[in-house]
C-alpha cells in the first residue's frame, strides 16, 4: 500500500497525464480539493471530476425526461391509435426495397429485424444500454486527456478515433442483440418457407443495418463535425471513412453467419469474457488507434481516398463472395448446439 502511495506522489509531482486515465483518481483529486488542497494537480484533476459529474446528471435528467414524456404519451387516448407514416418515409422504405432488397428471403428478415428493434423491449435495452457504454467510454477518453481533446481539427487523431470508437461499438452491440431469440417459436415460419439461397437471408439483415443504422450514423457524423470544423469536404470524408468502415464491419462480424435473427436458440457464455476480456480491449485498442492514424494520414492528403477506397470495394467483395459461398455448403441454424463440457481422457493401457 505505502508503494502505491509512493508511487502516486511520484506520478502527482510530475504532473503524469496517467493521472487522467483513471476516474477514480478524478475523484481523490476533488477529495483533496475539498479538504483545502490548492495543488495544480489536484484541482485539475477535481476540474475533471466535477465535469464527469455534470455530464453524468445531465444524461440522468434526460433520460428521465424523455422517459416521462414517453410514457405520458401512452397514456393519452391520441397515442393509443395506430400511427402511419407520413408519406415521405413510405416513399423512402419502398425506394429501399425495390433498390436493394429485391428477394422475398430478404424482404422477410429485414422486416422482422426492423419491426423486433421497434417493438421488442428486451433488444432496445440491450442496444441502448450498448449504446450508452459506447457514449460513456468517449466522454471518459475526452475528459481524460482534455489536452489531445482541445485540438479538434481533422489533425487529431485522438479527436477522429471517437467516432470509430462508436462504429465499432455499435458494431459490436448489433452483433451480439440478432443472437437473442425473441420468440423461439417464431422461427417454424422460416423453416417452412426457408429457400435453397440461404445467403439472402443473411444479406437482408446485412442491407438493412446498413441503411438503418449506419447510414444514419455516417450522416450524423458529418453534420456535427461540419459543424465543428466549419469545413465540408474533411467532414464529409471522415463520414465517408465511417461509413466505409461500417460496411466493412458489417461484413466481418457477420463472418460465417449461419441465423435468422432473433429467431434461433443460443447458446450463453460462447464468448468467454471472463477469460478473454483483456485481450479483447487490446486488440480494440489497438485497431482503433492504427484506423485513427490511418484516416488522420488520408485527411492530410485526401488524394489517397483514391486508393483507399478501391482498397477497401476489394476486401468487402472479398468477405462478401466468402460469406456466400459458405453459406451455399452450410443450413441455416435455428437451434444452437453447445460445445462439449468435458474433454475425453485416454483409457489407461
Amino acid at each position: 500500500m505505502s508503494g502505491a502511495i509512493r508511487t502516486l506522489a511520484r506520478l502527482k509531482d510530475h504532473a503524469s497525464p496517467l493521472l487522467f486515465r483513471f476516474p477514480s483518481l478524478w475523484f481523490v483529486g476533488l477529495y483533496e480539493v475539498l479538504l483545502g488542497t490548492t495543488d495544480p494537480v489536484f484541482v485539475a484533476l477535481a476540474r475533471t471530476a466535477g465535469g464527469a459529474l455534470g455530464l453524468s446528471f445531465g444524461a440522468f435528467g434526460l433520460a428521465c425526461a424523455l422517459s416521462y414524456f414517453k410514457h405520458f404519451r401512452k397514456t393519452l387516448e391520441s397515442a393509443k391509435r395506430a400511427r402511419r407514416p407520413g408519406p415521405l418515409r413510405e416513399g423512402a422504405a419502398g425506394l429501399v426495397r425495390k433498390v436493394l432488397l429485391r428477394s422475398p428471403e430478404e424482404r422477410a428478415v429485414a422486416m422482422f429485424f426492423s419491426k423486433t428493434i421497434r417493438t421488442s423491449p428486451k433488444h432496445r435495452v440491450v442496444l441502448v444500454n450498448g449504446l450508452a457504454v459506447g457514449f460513456a467510454l468517449v466522454t471518459m477518453s475526452v475528459l481524460a486527456d482534455t489536452r489531445n481533446a482541445s485540438g479538434l481539427g481533422p489533425a487529431n487523431a485522438f479527436f477522429l478515433g471517437q467516432s470509430l470508437l462508436l462504429v465499432l461499438v455499435l458494431l459490436a452491440v448489433l452483433r451480439v442483440v440478432v443472437d437473442v431469440p425473441v420468440a423461439l417459436e417464431s422461427n417454424w415460419v422460416f423453416r417452412v418457407t426457408e429457400s435453397a439461397a440461404r445467403g439472402r437471408y443473411v444479406a437482408g439483415l446485412k442491407k438493412t443495418i446498413f441503411v438503418q443504422w449506419f447510414l444514419p450514423f455516417s450522416v450524423l457524423v458529418f453534420l456535427a463535425h461540419l459543424w465543428l470544423w466549419r469545413e465540408g469536404w474533411p467532414a464529409l470524408l471522415h463520414a465517408t471513412f465511417c461509413l466505409v468502415l461500417g460496411g466493412l464491419g458489417i461484413e466481418a462480424v457477420f463472418f460465417h453467419f449461419q441465423k435468422v435473427p432473433f429467431a434461433s436458440s443460443r447458446v450463453p457464455g460462447k464468448l468467454r469474457l471472463q477469460t478473454r476480456i483483456v485481450p479483447y480491449v487490446i486488440g480494440l485498442l489497438a485497431l482503433l488507434s492504427a484506423l485513427a492514424w490511418l484516416e488522420r494520414s488520408l485527411l492530410a492528403r485526401p488524394g489517397g481516398f483514391a486508393a483507399f477506397l478501391p482498397a477497401a470495394a476489394a476486401v468487402w467483395v472479398f468477405l462478401w463472395r466468402h460469406n456466400a459461398s459458405f453459406l451455399r455448403g452450410h443450413p441455416l441454424v435455428y437451434d444452437e448446439e453447445p460445445e462439449p463440457a468435458l474433454a475425453g481422457f485416454p483409457e489407461d493401457v
